[in-house]
């Protein structure tokens, strides 16, 4: 969904390309050995306290499949903004996430201890003075292209931060380790291909 020509080349931002690969290489546990390189760049990181299958699980989930205001939506839906966030920014992360009031991502994040992040989609909706409720995927479009503009700076403010990156995996790693037994009854444990939402 989202134009090159207006986005620019993500692929050529060096901390958004350094969060992506750490992501990868926390989600990416197809694990044929230790130190093996599965992807490109992405190496198997052993040192994740969950199984391979709760954490596999885990990143399949979507926040649907969970209650509203429960830990477990909570937690998807903070892990669908650090997969974007990661890999393409938070534009794309509002872009995609239509279906998804910008004030319960906001909660998600609190929930789950991870208030750098928090505080750095706040800073992107304070700059943009909006809330972003529910909306068609036309309409979250539109909004986007009208408001983001308007940020100082937008290719700053649209990466996490080092520290906010580092400090929202290890929140989610430390949801999944809680409640292993629950994800690892989930699904078969099959990797989580690299983007999980089409666009």
């Amino acid at each position: 969904m989202r134009r090159e020509s207006e986005s620019g080349n993500r692929a050529d931002r060096q901390p958004a390309r350094r969060a992506a690969d750490r992501f990868a290489r926390v989600c990416d546990r197809k694990r044929p050995s230790p130190g093996v390189t599965c992807w490109p760049d992405r190496v198997y990181n052993p040192a994740m306290l969950c199984s391979d299958r709760a954490w596999n699980n885990f990143v399949n989930s979507q926040p649907a499949d969970h209650e509203w205001g429960s830990p477990r939506r909570a937690a998807t839906v903070a892990l669908w903004l650090c997969s974007d966030a990661m890999s393409g920014g938070l534009n794309r992360f509002l872009t995609y996430s239509h279906d998804l009031h910008s004030d319960e991502v906001l909660a998600a994040l609190g929930a789950l201890e991870a208030p750098k992040a928090q505080q750095a989609l706040q800073f992107v909706l304070d700059r943009m003075g909006c809330v972003l409720p529910v909306m068609s995927e036309q309409e979250r479009w539109d909004i986007m292209l009208a408001r983001w503009p308007e940020l100082d700076g937008p290719d700053e403010a649209d990466c996490l931060t080092d520290d906010a990156a580092d400090e929202l995996m290890a929140a989610l790693e430390r949801h999944v380790v809680g409640d292993e037994d629950y994800y690892a009854g989930l699904g078969d444990g099959s990797p989580w291909p690299p983007d999980h939402r089409a666009g």
